[in-house]
């Protein structure tokens, strides 16, 4: 299953893929992908294992890097 095309089925806009990539570059640079990654399954399993509401908050509300992880 693609992501890009539940989240974005008629194609991903311009302003997204660069903000993606801006957003991946400082992930990059400040080694935080495990972080993201640990905190996408955690979700992922509280949401979807345990029925458990799980909600951005913060700074993660306004990432798109989140919002493709579904965090």
């Amino acid at each position: 299953k693609r992501f890009s095309a539940d989240r974005y089925p008629d194609g991903i806009p311009e302003k997204v893929l660069v903000g993606v990539r801006s957003e991946l570059e400082l992930i990059a640079a400040k080694n935080y992908a495990p972080y993201f990654l640990t905190v996408r399954d955690l979700v992922h399993y509280a949401r979807y294992e345990r029925k458990i509401l799980c909600q951005g908050r913060g700074s993660a509300a306004n990432s798109m890097v989140c919002y493709c992880l579904e965090i």
